[in-house]
């Protein structure tokens, strides 16, 4: 698969030195000396050298980022588990980690990873957490129980307040949940006349987003 020539020219410009820092759960990772980099047409993909920056790799594994690992020409083959890590060895040519890179995103909107919400109403995804209220707690474990999958609001409604009240309770703490969630990467989708979808946010949509702000 053949990268545009600008895609290819970011990508060059992504391996080039950069400050200090891992931030965890990021888009756009840089790490020194090209260790660790993103590129903007596929920025949910990191590229990490291998085995030199091991510890990053390990690190974006329990995050459940999609990682390629470019591996050193002299070290032996690293073992990849998992849907969301590929390898390829260096030198190699620009087309082809563009190529890896775009599978890897593919392969990651396929099989996104499940955010986690602990007792205290603390809300994971991939490094980051927001902090919930206990009843959006309720609202955010009734939809990561279906994740990617539609909940019915009539199920919510009686599943959190027991059928009691009004049901534009549902919509109301829907919509608080939304905007909380949002910097995580995280969307709720109205299914019309029907319920509620916790999803990952696509990345056309986080970029169409990122402009009107």
């Amino acid at each position: 698969m053949k990268g545009s020539s600008s895609s290819r020219n970011r990508w060059r410009q992504a391996r080039r030195p950069h400050a200090d820092g891992l931030a965890e759960g990021n888009r756009g990772l840089i790490h020194t000396n090209s260790g660790i980099a993103s590129v903007p047409d596929h920025d949910d993909v990191v590229v990490v050298r291998w085995p030199e920056h091991r510890d990053d790799a390990e690190r974006l594994a329990r995050l459940h980022r999609p990682h390629l690992l470019l591996v050193a020409a002299d070290a032996p083959p690293p073992t990849v588990q998992g849907c969301l890590t590929d390898w390829i060895r260096l030198p190699a040519d620009d087309d082809d980690i563009e190529a890896r890179m775009v599978a890897l995103a593919a392969r990651a909107e396929q099989h996104p990873a499940i955010p986690t919400l602990d007792a205290f109403g603390e809300l994971s995804f991939r490094g980051q957490r927001v902090y919930l209220s206990p009843t959006d707690a309720r609202v955010a474990e009734a939809l990561i129980a279906s994740f990617d999958r539609g909940v019915a609001d009539a199920d919510l409604f009686q599943l959190i307040w027991d059928g009691h009240g009004d049901t534009s309770k549902v919509r109301v703490h829907i919509s608080r949940l939304r905007k909380r969630i949002r910097p995580l990467g995280l969307e709720i989708a109205s299914i019309r006349g029907v319920g509620h979808r916790l999803h990952v946010e696509h990345a056309r949509a986080r970029d169409d987003r990122s402009t009107t702000e």
